[in-house]
């Protein structure tokens, strides 16, 4: 069977124009964007071993890459008022299917499996050892701004595809030097959990 390859890291990206734009549901979004990559490497079947996920050579690596990315909501939290964010925010997500009521369990579901997923398709699969930038790491941080695009003023889209194509690079550096995807799935979640709480805090305070 040829290889779906090539346009493989574009599929996630439809997955997600069809839950945010054409059912504007975020649960069917994630579970859309989660699904596709779960199918793709379910028909591609990585040569890459599954047990690669919890495999690390460096402790001091993967602790300082948490407390690193687990940074990531606080600065949001704090920057928050200058981002231009629409005031009527929890509105528009509460439209997307993220009210008061289901932010937590949808926080819950995203920081337990989007990590793990997210580092054996992007880091594993879609990797690449090179040290400089690589077109991977434009590809995973465009498809963010599907996501963000309406959330905060245009002119931080551009900074917010910089600081996400730096997550990607930073990801796939330590993949490679710590020969494993634990340390970038972990720190992943560690950002997941602390963006999100970070938007769930502001949006139920205003």
């Amino acid at each position: 069977m040829k290889s779906i390859k090539p346009a493989v890291p574009f599929i996630p990206y439809a997955a997600v124009v069809l839950g945010m734009f054409w059912l504007q549901n975020a649960w069917a979004a994630v579970l859309a964007f989660h699904a596709s990559m779960a199918i793709i490497l379910l028909i591609e079947k990585p040569s890459i071993p599954v047990f690669t996920l919890i495999r690390s050579n460096s402790l001091a690596m993967l602790v300082g890459l948490i407390i690193l990315c687990g940074f990531s909501g606080v600065i949001l939290y704090l920057v928050w008022p200058v981002l231009g964010a629409p005031k009527d925010l929890s509105v528009k997500l509460a439209a997307l299917g993220l009210s008061s009521t289901s932010w937590p369990l949808f926080i819950g579901y995203f920081v337990l499996i989007n990590p793990w997923l997210e580092e054996y398709f992007w880091r594993g699969y879609l990797g690449s050892l090179a040290k400089g930038l690589a077109q991977i790491d434009f590809i995973f941080a465009g498809y963010h701004l599907l996501v963000i695009y309406d959330k905060i003023s245009w002119g931080w889209l551009l900074p917010a595809f910089a600081a996400l194509i730096f997550g990607g690079w930073l990801w796939r550096q330590v993949t490679r030097d710590s020969q494993g995807l634990l340390v970038s799935s972990l720190s992943h979640m560690a950002a997941d959990f602390s963006i999100l709480t970070a938007v769930y805090l502001i949006t139920m305070k205003g």
